[in-house]
């Protein structure tokens, strides 16, 4: 590693702030699930004690992607094995 940024991902266009806060969000709730998947009912808990205000489409964004996250490191482990 070098410390620096390469090139290609600085010539990325920036990610939209909303985008930005519903990967942080699908971060954080998928890390305190241990990848298991996100289920609405942890989507309600995580909305009603931070706060937070999802709209129903991030709510299902954010399962869907789960679903893809824990699908792909099934797989990862599969050709680690």
């Amino acid at each position: 590693m070098t410390g620096r940024t390469p090139q290609e991902l600085l010539d990325e266009p920036a990610v939209p702030r909303a985008y930005a806060e519903l990967i942080e969000t699908l971060w954080h709730l998928n890390s305190s699930s241990g990848g298991e998947g996100i289920s609405y009912r942890e989507i309600d808990s995580y909305m009603r004690c931070t706060g937070a205000i999802l709209h129903p489409w991030e709510c299902e964004a954010l399962v869907k992607l789960a679903t893809v996250i824990q699908h792909a490191m099934v797989e990862q482990r599969r050709g680690t094995e």
